[in-house]
C-alpha cells in the first residue's frame, strides 16, 4: 500500500476530532486532528506529515515496523 503522506508545513490537518496518522520521524501516532492544527508552529519546524485515519493505512504502518 502507498501512503501519500501530507507534510504540515504544506497543509495542516483540520481544525476538528478526526482521527489521523501523524508521522514523526519513522514513528506513528493516531492523534485527533485539532492537536496537529493547534501545534502548528511544533508540528511545521518538526516536519510532521500526516494522513487522514483509515484502518487499512493504520495496520499496513504496524506491519513495516521493526519488531
Amino acid at each position: 500500500m502507498q501512503i501519500n503522506w501530507i507534510k504540515c508545513k504544506e497543509r495542516m490537518p483540520p481544525d476538528d476530532d478526526s482521527d489521523i496518522i501523524v508521522s514523526d520521524q519513522g514513528r506513528y501516532y493516531i492523534l485527533p486532528s485539532y492537536m496537529i492544527n493547534r501545534m502548528r508552529r511544533s508540528a511545521i519546524m518538526n516536519g510532521y506529515e500526516w494522513i487522514p485515519y483509515s484502518d487499512e493505512a493504520w495496520k499496513g504502518l504496524l506491519n513495516k515496523r521493526p519488531p
